[in-house]
């Protein structure tokens, strides 16, 4: 019989009248009788609960306040149920060898080569279906969904491992009948390296150690399909892939499936590694290509040179001066900041320093605030001028009477307030677009 186990956010409070339960993401208040104490308790314990609660559970089990524990399922699909489909592009063979010896009670692997610079040779144990031209990773996934034969799909990615049968244990989620979607949890391949280290602990891949249902606007909002199964039924009801996003075609379908009423599961108790990128580089490019919705930068630091009228005026406000700011511009810089009449003024990166950026098309949306008393100022005037001149859509306020941080210091003044607001709707309103 299946047993829960109760989210990280669950509180509850017994009295005479009844219990109330305040968990689930969202979180959601449940009021209950003093009968349902018992079976409350019991999911608590991690006790067997009887079949005449199922209400109760099934109430819980919608918000995400308590979640099955995977041990406990019974199951009748079998690994033979299930076929593995793994896109290709110019992969490490030995890399897919490794992957594709852990996935042999999987009814087939299908291998899916998109369009790799030399066409990948057969793999034992695996089927290579060759597109010539390639596509990106939803079109490969696509290509498969019409050779699979089993109910379920297992989608993998190839630079991702496993270390054992593990991943045969999703497959009792599926018992439920609301279940379309099971992720497991994809943490980063352990190493020495800066970028091992930094992936262990800050992956995007990695939603953490507690299960969720997933749903939109909750700890949990999407999966990667660097792991997932799926009914493959439902795979094709709903066209599989959108082919015109280069990423992020899995959130897409998640949050497609999800507005069909599709239950889709994150379970942590299985776990499947994933290799971060050979470089920094490479793992910044990563990040970035997702895209990004929003650059909220309020009286942002932009330029080293301190020659505009604004940072000869603001000298002595004891906030953030013309003295404050040169000195650290020289910390941030690693050295004194540089003059006009020196030999490396123009050495500073714009990385470091964006005002200095001469090409500025193409930037995600941007918002952006400074006082009229603010050092920055003329800073941000300029750039706001040469962002709209290179066709980007900015928001800009100039906010009057206000000095550098002026909302942090007087955060009741009606100033302060509305300052507040206009990043907020901004922020809010990028994701609504999103």
């Amino acid at each position: 019989m299946t047993r829960y186990q109760i989210d990280s956010s669950w509180w509850r409070r017994a009295n005479t009248d009844g219990d109330t339960v305040v968990a689930g993401s969202p979180l959601k208040i449940f009021r209950f009788s003093s009968a349902a104490r018992s079976v409350l308790e019991a999911i608590e314990k991690r006790d067997e609960i009887s079949v005449a609660a199922t209400n109760t559970l099934h109430r819980l089990i919608d918000a995400g306040a308590i979640h099955p524990i995977l041990e406990s399922i019974k199951t009748s699909l079998q690994p033979s149920d299930v076929t593995v489909v793994i896109p290709v592009h110019n992969e490490d063979v030995l890399r897919l060898n490794a992957l594709i010896s852990k996935l042999s009670a999987a009814h087939e692997v299908l291998l899916i080569d998109d369009g790799s610079t030399i066409p990948l040779a057969d793999i034992n144990g695996a089927r290579v279906i060759r597109r010539e031209v390639a596509g990106g990773p939803a079109a490969a996934r696509n290509t498969a969904i019409d050779f699979v034969t089993t109910s379920i799909t297992f989608f993998l990615d190839a630079d991702t491992s496993l270390t054992d049968d593990s991943w045969t244990k999703l497959l009792a989620h599926f018992e439920d009948s609301s279940v379309g979607v099971i992720a497991p949890r994809i943490a980063s391949e352990p190493g020495t390296t800066l970028l091992h280290r930094y992936e262990a602990s800050e992956s995007p891949l990695d939603l953490g150690s507690e299960p969720a249902r997933i749903r939109k606007n909750s700890r949990v909002s999407y999966v990667p399909t660097a792991a997932l199964m799926i009914r493959t039924d439902l795979l094709r009801e709903h066209r599989g892939f959108d082919e015109s996003l280069r990423y992020g075609e899995d959130v897409d379908l998640v949050w497609r499936l999800l507005e069909a009423d599709i239950v889709c599961r994150y379970e942590p108790a299985v776990t499947v590694h994933h290799s971060p990128r050979a470089t920094l580089l490479d793992a910044w490019k990563q990040r970035v290509s997702y895209g990004i919705a929003l650059i909220c930068a309020p009286y942002p630091m932009i330029d080293d040179r301190n020659q505009t009228p604004a940072t000869y005026e603001i000298t002595d406000l004891g906030v953030w001066d013309r003295k404050a700011n040169i000195q650290s511009w020289g910390w941030y810089l690693g050295q004194q900041p540089f003059s006009e009449a020196s030999p490396e003024f123009s050495q500073v990166s714009i990385y470091a320093a964006p005002a200095r950026a001469e090409n500025l098309t193409g930037l995600a949306p941007i918002y952006t605030d400074v006082g009229d008393v603010d050092l920055f100022r003329d800073d941000v005037i300029d750039f706001v001028k040469r962002l709209q001149a290179a066709g980007n859509k900015v928001e800009f306020y100039l906010i009057p009477g206000m000095f550098h941080a002026g909302e942090l210091f007087n955060p009741d003044a009606r100033i302060s307030k509305t300052v507040w607001q206009r990043r907020f709707d901004a922020i809010i309103g990028a994701f609504n677009r999103g």
